[in-house]
């Protein structure tokens, strides 16, 4: 999977997203379902509904036709969420990354007839949000991956956006992720 950072990224986040990224696809994310993904793109940029934070875009997909399953997905984060903090950040991260594996696996599509489906089954729009079923795996895993996370890397001293360490090391002296062997290799572009 390539990992594409917009230049709407802000550097701090950019940097942590490298390491929370392997992360995810490491510990949670099935090995089948990584190698069906090209393409991972995180941008900021303006949202129709503008109390939402972000959004998971299957790109190149019509919506009515979920026949072909998506391999290249974007993250849309809310521009107006540009200072938000690194924890909720992640907990966002981790729980669109959860959204991006239920497309890539099949679990999660658009129904032809309107609304959305699930495991095949067609789901209205109308549904209740917080029943969707995809929704409750998604904060079920954003929860304990973020608390996974920082037990797995007590050597993150995030003190504020501003001073993002690693090691008592500065970000700007971390070496390039791709170099340092991993199970699922992602690479980062700009």
């Amino acid at each position: 999977m390539r990992v594409v950072f917009h230049k709407s990224v802000p550097d701090d986040l950019r940097t942590i997203s490298e390491v929370a990224i392997r992360f995810y696809c490491d510990t949670f994310m099935d090995k089948e379902v990584f190698n069906k993904i090209s393409k991972f793109r995180v941008r900021f940029g303006e949202m129709e509904e503008k109390d939402d934070i972000a959004w998971m875009d299957p790109m190149g997909v019509d919506d009515d036709d979920f026949k072909t399953l998506p391999t290249k997905f974007e993250m849309l984060v809310n521009e107006r969420f540009k200072d938000i903090r690194i924890s909720d950040y992640l907990s966002t991260l981790f729980h669109e990354m959860t959204h991006m594996a239920q497309y890539a696996s099949g679990r999660l599509g658009h129904s032809p007839k309107g609304g959305w489906k699930w495991l095949g089954k067609r789901i209205p729009e109308d549904f209740e949000y917080y029943l969707h079923p995809w929704e409750i795996e998604a904060q079920g895993v954003e929860t304990s991956a973020l608390q996974l996370f920082h037990k797995r890397n007590p050597e993150f001293k995030i003190l504020s956006r501003k001073n993002v360490r690693m090691n008592g090391r500065a970000k700007s002296s971390w070496k390039p992720l791709e170099n340092q062997g991993l199970t699922n290799p992602v690479k980062s572009t700009t």
